[in-house]
């Protein structure tokens, strides 16, 4: 229950499912000549893709395929719903608490919306063109004062001619003409104007259509921009700053506090800062010398389970040694640890964090 499924897992339960009810010849008893044969594995592929589906909701758990889709079951609570009759008390009725399958369309889908769209969007604009070309409407025959389309004295007003564009037609041609280097470094030099997602749009060539670009999508940029799928909870610029702040060797556990509200399972925040996910960002900082480091980090001071001292009292120690105190009349104070380790911290061979 409350499992999430990707790719891999649900393609072997669609697999084993199959493969349960060939033993038993249960998809046989249906006709060929129903759906025609040579469609008969397709079909019956997808009947028991969605009938995996029903089974992983009936298990209340969630099923993610990157990309495409998220669908979960969902819990609804009680309420009271109407039809406009709320003064008379008529038509009113309750709605008893429910599950409903929760769906969320991934970015591969909302691409396919977003160009079908971009067609209908052309479509028209060329249709109007025509129209007010056929019947010569435009000013002072007409009321048209453009060509129609998105024209404006002959002058297209899309891409870099837009008057909200936040890049220059030269910034914008630069990002297609580069589109064989790693897709953040080529960021960084956008950083500051535009955002992330909008860069992304420019790099994939769904805003400023009307430039041309002969250089192809290095399939590194592709599998990179695939790490940031619609159900992710953070975007690039985010993850920059994780990579930033690991770089600078601030512990990971101290990071995670601002983020316990997305990440309630902490070692799932571990995972993204230490560069087990997301690993194509900035990949560059996560070098033997710093891994170390967060390593020793981990186990040092009061993150080690078998410390006996707390970080003030390894401060009160060192202020005792200042003081003219000697290691025997501290360890006094401090009976839990020997001699030997009274030692280490004032020399600073032990808790080199505080010194």
């Amino acid at each position: 229950m409350n499992k999430t499924i990707y790719e891999a897992e649900f393609t072997k339960m669609v697999h084993d499912k199959m493969r349960e009810d060939n033993r038993f010849k249960v998809y046989e008893r249906i006709p060929k000549n129903r759906i025609g044969g040579d469609y008969w594995n397709t079909y019956w592929t997808i009947r028991y893709m969605l009938r995996t589906i029903e089974d992983i909701l009936a298990n209340g758990d969630k099923l993610v395929l990157l990309g495409y889709f998220t669908v979960k079951p969902k819990f609804y609570k009680e309420r009271t719903s109407c039809s406009g009759m709320e003064r008379t008390g008529k038509n009113v009725y309750e709605i008893p608490e429910r599950y409903k399958a929760k769906f969320k369309s991934g970015t591969v889908l909302n691409r396919a919306c977003e160009a079908y769209g971009d067609y209908l969007k052309e479509e028209a604009n060329n249709k109007e063109i025509e129209l007010i070309k056929e019947y010569n409407c435009r000013v002072p025959n007409g009321y048209n004062v453009s060509f129609g389309g998105g024209v404006i004295d002959g002058v297209s007003k899309y891409g870099a001619d837009n008057n909200h564009a936040k890049l220059t037609k030269e910034q914008a041609q630069y990002i297609l003409d580069h589109r064989d280097i790693p897709m953040y470094v080529l960021y960084e030099q956008f950083n500051e104007i535009i955002s992330y997602s909008a860069f992304k749009e420019v790099y994939h060539h769904h805003t400023y259509t009307n430039l041309n670009t002969n250089t192809p999508i290095y399939p590194y940029n592709i599998e990179f921009s695939a790490q940031f799928t619609s159900g992710g909870k953070l975007d690039y610029d985010d993850i920059v700053l994780l990579r930033k702040k690991y770089a600078e060797g601030i512990y990971w556990e101290e990071v995670y506090q601002n983020y316990k509200s997305l990440y309630p399972d902490k070692w799932t925040f571990w995972n993204i800062y230490v560069g087990n996910k997301y690993k194509l960002v900035m990949p560059e900082v996560f070098t033997e010398e710093n891994k170390h480091l967060h390593h020793s980090l981990g186990h040092s001071g009061e993150k080690n389970g078998k410390s006996k001292l707390t970080e003030n009292d390894v401060r009160r120690i060192r202020e005792l040694h200042k003081e003219g105190r000697t290691n025997k009349e501290i360890h006094e104070l401090f009976p839990q640890v020997t001699t030997t380790s009274i030692r280490n911290i004032v020399n600073g061979k032990t808790w080199k964090t505080l010194i």
